[in-house]
């Protein structure tokens, strides 16, 4: 009967190295930088102030907001002003396909995480009008969800 080689046996006697990738870090997002979906929402924000959508102004990234708890904070993507006075923050996410759906079936991609951080923030302040929204490619249009 012969006896199995834990992992660290196996590199060390056949002198396999562990694996690079055991080392890298998740990207971070960096403050300032936007990715895809924002660039994309941000160009549609520029086609719609051109089409005559009364939008006085938009910001990316305006504020870093405080939420309840330790080390808790939360930065929406944009915050969006109107002419007649009025202005929501935005959460842009990218789409994820519904597993097990139709090819047209998409909901906004995040984790627990940040579904959380963005409930808390639009439940922590109920006077900001707080949207989610994300691209849905099979219809070529944003999709929104009101936060609360």
């Amino acid at each position: 009967m012969t006896t199995r080689m834990s992992a660290a046996e196996y590199r060390a006697r056949f002198g396999v190295a562990r694996s690079p990738l055991h080392r890298i870090p998740l990207r971070q997002h960096r403050e300032g930088t936007m990715n895809k979906t924002e660039q994309a929402y941000a160009n549609h924000l520029r086609h719609q102030q051109l089409l005559g959508v009364p939008i006085l102004a938009w910001y990316y990234e305006p504020a870093k907001w405080k939420l309840p708890g330790t080390r808790n904070t939360f930065t929406p993507d944009f915050l969006v002003r109107y002419k007649d006075g009025t202005e929501e923050w935005v959460e842009v996410k990218a789409a994820w396909r519904v597993k097990g759906g139709s090819k047209y079936e998409y909901k906004p991609g995040y984790m627990g995480d940040a579904r959380t951080k963005l409930k808390t923030f639009a439940g922590s302040f109920p006077h900001l009008t707080v949207r989610l929204r994300w691209y849905h490619p099979a219809h070529g249009v944003w999709e929104e969800e009101r936060i609360l």
